[in-house]
């Protein structure tokens, strides 16, 4: 989990094995502070077995996955950054 991340994020090859397709790109601000053009796919997840629709932006292969505070809130998590 990453409170200063609205959006979930996976390695690339992750979501591809599974069958993710890129919807689009959008533009994010990592924490070194530079703007980066990324991939993302819309995604059913279930944190805590709690089922929702996500943003996941295609990670690097080395990508460490996150879930973003948007999902955590669509299902009833309180997130305080």
């Amino acid at each position: 989990m990453d409170t200063g991340a609205f959006d979930c994020l996976a390695p690339r090859d992750a979501q591809e094995s599974i069958g993710l397709t890129p919807r689009g790109e959008r533009e994010y601000v990592p924490a070194e502070g530079s703007a980066v053009g990324l991939e993302f796919a819309i995604a059913e997840v279930e944190p805590m077995g709690e089922p929702t629709g996500a943003a996941v932006i295609f990670g690097d292969a080395d990508a460490q996955p996150l879930l973003g505070a948007t999902v955590l809130e669509s299902v009833g998590f309180k997130v305080g950054p």
